[in-house]
């Protein structure tokens, strides 16, 4: 066992004491954690006992497929104290130099002063922020892949900063419950080349900072209220923004309903292209790591 490289999505137990056993562990991920367990696995961890890990999974609780509605009433529940990953977890993973891959699912009070500091890939998810993430996230050098998702924000506003997130090349922000504005400054993300915008339904209008973007070649924008779709089509507001970007995606949803003369009805969700630029589109990104 002292030569296991690779122990993926099991349940979290006691076990997790003896972590520190695995010296060769490269790959791990845990799901079902709560306090105690987590509380073990941050002694494993502070104690260096995984400082070989490259690739980290961890859920707390189960993976329940919030949507944003649900997280903005979780968020009115446990106003005063939100359960999920402990600040000393966190800042115990910074410390860890090796690790590129992080995967973490569960609620998120307060962020750690700084995230392990060569990740190349992050994704956060079920978190419910207090303040703006982007603050914490931009600082890491060598990040590639960045995806917020279901996520309770209270801030109102995501600022990327000059010279934030400077080697950025995917960009993916979903169910983002309360964002309204997301401010991309010049000089932020310059080598973002694909970004997705999924289903954030009080984000106002797409970032006046993409056009400082260069490199980007790909947006995705999906299931985004009306008045968000216009902007981004030819002639709207935000279409000087974009303009330049090669391939844009816009998708809606469409939710029809039938009703029948013995007075039942049927509901059709469906989802329609309303501009795709290039039905080749992914050929650019096909040697592209996958997710």
């Amino acid at each position: 066992m002292k030569k296991l490289q690779t122990l993926y999505k099991v349940r979290a137990g006691t076990w997790i004491a003896d972590l520190v056993e695995l010296k060769n562990l490269k790959k791990l991920g845990i799901g079902d954690l709560d306090e105690a367990t987590m509380g073990l696995l941050t002694i494993a961890i502070a104690g260096g006992g995984l400082d070989k890990l490259r690739s980290l999974y961890l859920c707390y609780g189960k993976e329940n497929g919030f949507s944003s509605n649900l997280l903005e009433a979780l968020y009115e529940e446990y106003r005063e104290e939100v359960y999920g990953f402990s600040l000393d977890l966190l800042e115990a993973l910074s410390t860890n130099r090796h690790l590129q891959k992080l995967n973490l699912i569960g609620k998120i009070k307060k962020l750690p002063s700084k995230f392990p500091s060569n990740l190349i890939k992050l994704t956060l998810e079920e978190a419910c922020f207090f303040e703006d993430p982007m603050l914490t996230l931009e600082k890491l050098q060598h990040l590639l892949f960045l995806k917020i998702y279901r996520v309770s924000y209270q801030g109102y506003k995501m600022v990327c900063s000059a010279n934030g997130f400077p080697k950025l090349e995917r960009l993916k922000i979903s169910f983002i419950s309360k964002l309204v504005e997301l401010t991309v400054e010049e000089g932020a993300m310059s080598c973002l080349m694909t970004c997705k915008i999924h289903n954030c339904r009080w984000l106002k209008m797409v970032p006046q900072g993409f056009k400082f973007l260069t490199m980007l070649q790909k947006l995705k924008i999906t299931m985004m209220p009306q008045s968000f779709e216009q902007r981004v089509k030819e002639g709207g507001e935000d279409w000087e923004t974009i303009k330049h970007i090669q391939f844009i995606t816009v998708r809606v949803r469409i939710t029809c309903i039938y009703k029948f003369e013995d007075g039942s009805s049927r509901v059709q969700v469906s989802h329609y292209a309303s501009r795709i630029e290039d039905e080749m589109n992914e050929k650019i990104f096909a040697n592209y790591p996958s997710e």
